[in-house]
């Protein structure tokens, strides 16, 4: 049936206004005069728009010519002045409804839909007879008094009526279907989302028929969805050789939850796909299997996969390696630099600062070098570290042997590593500075650890630096700095016995057992 809607004014642009503002399936009429009016009616109309005059009469009259050809016709009363008195008393006079012309067009226009909608229900109410369920009353979103998204299904509606077969009043049965139409969203959704997967999704029922069949798996397969859902997973995509082991598959899963396998699977074209398959058991409440879940991916591509992240892996490694490298070769370009300028330093004291730079240079460019011959990604081995310091800063110190004790087996953070190197440089630098030059002297250094003195406490570390002079030179203001980025506690001012404590706590990413 078509809809229609009459507008009466005198101006034509109302007309035009209300033709553009409803849907093209709507039949818009525009008439003038009283003639035209009765003609209409009659011819059947879902709504009568009229301004408050027009040119044969006023609203009152539009309303008794309406009426009298059609008495449930529902007439809104148009006009380009807000009047609440005159809107009172067209409502009074059996007026549907009241609007402005003023009214923009995204508030006058559901305004009208509105209208249609309510005559359209009523309509279709009108037309069930006495005590029949009427499957054209279907769902309708009405608002419960909470004003809450709500949905609900009339199921029956009961008509009474009056002699002259006018609808007195409605009586129906209505179900709140909010939660179900909440769950069917919500299933529309988790389906969409898993159409995304780059794996093969697979949902069976009890009896391993196909309830689910996702994008991924009609790729792998060569089945759309519409020709797996129903049938039995067994003779759509199982080669028959294959069945026993399918049958160890179901028996594990009676006691395990999940269980994963490779299967060369049939194609809908006949050929083989061999397929990594992890099979998920779904329990009810009770415990009992009341159906599965398979993921699925080709195996071909998931080696492919590995094949390129093992060689991304090995390119990193090799552009790791070769940073470190040439980060080496370029501190020890420095450290030749400073030693060319320490043998033109006249000043014993200024070849003394330019020792004490080439030496921490050193102790940076051996990081460098462990890194580059043993990448271990951003961790160093402590011991062979602080061996290699020792080695290249005094291999043939005359009047001292600088050793390296004990050292806890750890692999250490690399800035963690240099700054325990650049501490052991300044100690012993500045004890070697104030040892009597006439003794040989002695030099130990060790790592000490892990220590807890209780449960709960974080164990810690102790770097050591003993001399056999009975004597260690206290810290640099710069070593001061370096123990405080490690968050060390180094032991008050100089050891009587000749040694000196540096406590610290490593970070759990600084240390790596």
């Amino acid at each position: 049936m078509i809809t229609r809607v009459l507008v009466l004014d005198d101006a034509p642009d109302t007309c035009e206004r209300v033709r553009g503002l409803l849907p093209a399936s709507v039949d818009v009429v525009c008439i003038q005069d009283r003639e035209a009016l009765r003609t209409a009616v009659r011819a059947g109309a879902h709504l009568l728009l009229t301004e408050r005059a027009v040119a044969w009469g006023d609203w009152q009259a539009v309303l008794h010519e309406a009426h009298e050809a059609a008495p449930a016709l529902p007439v809104v009363l148009l006009t380009g002045t807000g009047d609440e008195r005159l809107a009172v008393r067209a409502l009074r006079a059996g007026a549907a409804d009241y609007l402005r012309k003023n009214l923009p067009d995204h508030a006058l226009q559901p305004a009208l839909r509105r209208l249609l909608a309510a005559q359209s229900g009523r309509s279709v109410l009108e037309a069930v007879p006495v005590g029949e369920v009427s499957p054209a009353a279907g769902h309708a979103d009405a608002p419960p008094p909470d004003d809450s998204a709500c949905t609900r299904e009339t199921t029956m509606v009961r008509m009474v009526r009056q002699a002259d077969e006018h609808a007195l009043f409605y009586q129906a049965i209505v179900h709140d279907i909010t939660e179900r139409e909440r769950r069917r969203h919500e299933l529309t959704r988790q389906a969409a989302a898993l159409d995304q997967l780059p794996s093969g999704a697979i949902g069976l029922d009890d009896r391993l028929r196909v309830t689910y069949w996702n994008r991924r798996a009609e790729e792998l397969y060569g089945y759309a969805a519409a020709d797996a859902l129903g049938r039995s997973i067994l003779e759509l995509v199982v080669p028959p050789e294959n069945l026993p082991f399918l049958d160890v598959m179901e028996e594990q899963l009676a006691s395990e939850d999940r269980v994963g396998f490779e299967s060369d699977d049939l194609r809908a074209d006949g050929s083989r796909v061999l397929l990594q398959k992890w099979i998920t058991a779904v329990r009810d409440e009770a415990g009992r299997r009341i159906g599965s879940i398979e993921v699925v991916d080709d195996m071909e591509e998931l080696r492919q996969r590995e094949r390129q992240l093992t060689q991304a892996l090995a390119d990193r490694d090799a552009l790791i390696r070769e940073v470190h490298h040439r980060v080496k070769n370029s501190l020890q370009v420095v450290s030749s630099l400073l030693s060319v300028q320490a043998r033109q330093a006249g000043a014993p004291a200024l070849r003394r600062l330019v020792d004490q730079c080439q030496a921490r240079i050193r102790a940076i460019a051996a990081a460098h070098e462990v890194l580059y011959e043993a990448p271990a990604h951003g961790t160093l081995d402590l011991r062979r570290y602080m061996e290699q310091v020792v080695a290249r800063l005094w291999p043939a110190e005359r009047r001292a042997t600088i050793a390296v004790g004990h050292v806890a087996p750890v692999r250490v953070d690399v800035d963690l590593s240099v700054s325990l190197a650049l501490i052991v440089v300044d100690l012993v630098l500045g004890t070697l500075e104030h040892a009597d030059r006439r003794r040989r002297v002695d030099i130990t250094v060790a790592l000490e650890g892990p220590m807890a003195l209780t449960r709960t406490e974080t164990p810690h570390y102790e770097l050591v630096v003993r001399a056999s002079t009975g004597r260690v030179q206290a810290l640099s203001g710069l070593a001061e700095v370096l123990v405080e980025q490690i968050r060390g506690v180094p032991a008050p001012g100089v050891r009587d016995d000749g040694e000196l404590r540096i406590h610290f706590s490593p970070a759990p990413t600084e240390l790596i057992a």
